[in-house]
């Protein structure tokens, strides 16, 4: 079990390192989302708590400003 686990952070890691070098703002945003989903089910496995809540916090300040930004960009107020 613990190589499956491992292969979860390598999938938050490689999407994370995706993310970091994107340059469009939602492709950001997608990317670090999805990285870190994959380190909240990693943090579950291996039973961190900290790692657990840090993730959910970062998840859903992700998904507060996917919908916030998606808002402007269709009454046509965001730059992106």
């Amino acid at each position: 079990m613990g190589g499956l686990v491992s292969i979860l952070a390598i999938i938050g890691i490689g999407f994370g390192t995706l993310g970091v070098w994107s340059k469009k703002t939602k492709d950001i945003r997608c990317l670090t989302l999805l990285s870190n989903i994959s380190w909240l089910i990693h943090n579950i496995f291996v039973v961190s708590l900290p790692g657990v809540l840090l993730n959910a916090f970062i998840i859903i300040s992700i998904i507060i400003s996917i919908i916030r930004f998606d808002r402007k960009s269709k009454l046509g107020l965001g730059s992106n």
